[in-house]
């Protein structure tokens, strides 16, 4: 047929009594998803296909044919059985295309994922939140740690100079600065009197 437009692709397809898609699970077709498969669905018709990528969750004669291998081995019996089981085939065609609608549409596929971005959204500011309150509490508990150490040296240097006052109040040079101190108190004493009564 050569190139066809794309918008013949259904017409085309809806001539078919069966659509397949050949290949095997494998590293390759495990994690694709041939475009093809969508359009095979919609059409409604049955479809074969391997054990592979999408139908890991479509279930076999349900909504799909899936065979372990689809090649040129295994296509003869389930063509046979299919011809053989037309109302089956019929009700796997169906819900196939209900398949289709409810998971492959692009308005519903469109607001999942947009549910989905939303979702990460909301983690992501939670997560943002949770690391910044982190980041507060461990530098709470720096500051609570410098404090701390900040008082318990200021404690030591307390301890110090109490020792040393004591130390000095011992010492003849104390004793004669409390002498003096007493000293200039009755002199300050009488000199005011003095003021206060000439």
């Amino acid at each position: 047929m050569g190139w066809v437009n794309r918008k013949k692709i259904p017409e085309i397809l809806a001539l078919a009594d069966i659509l397949v898609q050949p290949g095997k699970s494998d590293e390759f077709n495990d994690y694709r998803f041939p475009s093809k498969i969508p359009e095979f669905l919609a059409m409604g018709k049955p479809v074969i296909l391997p054990d592979a990528n999408i139908a890991k969750i479509l279930v076999d004669k349900k909504n799909a044919l899936i065979l372990d291998s689809v090649d040129e081995n295994s296509l003869p019996e389930m063509i046979d059985f299919i011809v053989d089981n037309p109302d089956l085939s019929y009700t796997i065609g169906q819900n196939a295309l209900k398949f289709c609608e409810e998971n492959l549409n692009w308005t519903n596929s469109g607001k999942k994922l947009y549910s989905f971005y939303q979702s990460l959204f909301v983690e992501e500011k939670l997560i943002t939140g949770l690391k910044k309150a982190l980041a507060r509490t461990r530098l709470y508990y720096q500051e609570l740690n410098l404090s701390q150490k900040n008082y318990q040296t200021n404690e030591i240097r307390i301890k110090e100079l109490e020792l040393t006052i004591e130390a000095m109040k011992t010492s003849k040079f104390w004793k004669m600065r409390e002498k003096w101190f007493k000293i200039k108190d009755k002199w300050f004493n009488i000199k005011d009197d003095f003021h206060n009564n000439p």
